[in-house]
């Protein structure tokens, strides 16, 4: 990877489900790679996430690495703050792993710990998974 850069792993077309643990079920994953860090802000995020079928009135979400979604290991990205908090976990791994929740999908808010999204016919296939 070329350094100064970072992967992500955008999880779509799924929604999170608390049936147990709080997961993201079904949907794919798309890999976007060598994402320049210092270039990197939510227009950024946004148009990636565009490419995927985010539209406005849709969320997003990135995975703190190293914790379980359920236990802080989620949060809302949400302006060029957040994406510089969730820059800050990019020294730690090459990969960062943002979630689409669309709004078809949603409940109101942010998914935590306890929080359950209604999910009315979301197919429940495995996310494809990306090496």
């Amino acid at each position: 990877m070329a350094p100064g850069c970072v992967n992500i792993l955008m999880h779509h077309g799924g929604a999170f489900s608390k049936e147990g643990a709080l997961t993201y079920e079904g949907g794919e994953v798309s890999l976007f790679r060598n994402i320049e860090k210092q270039a990197m802000s939510y227009f950024n995020v946004v148009q990636l996430a565009a490419s995927l079928g985010f539209k406005d009135g849709d969320n997003l979400f990135y995975a703190i690495p190293g914790r379980i979604l359920d236990e802080a290991g989620i949060d809302h990205l949400k302006d060029d703050t957040s994406v510089s908090e969730m820059l800050k976990f990019a020294n730690q791994t090459n990969f960062l792993e943002v979630y689409i929740q669309h709004n078809e999908h949603s409940g109101s808010g942010y998914p935590t710990a306890g929080y359950c999204i209604q999910q009315d016919n979301v197919a429940k296939k495995s996310a494809t998974k990306v090496d």
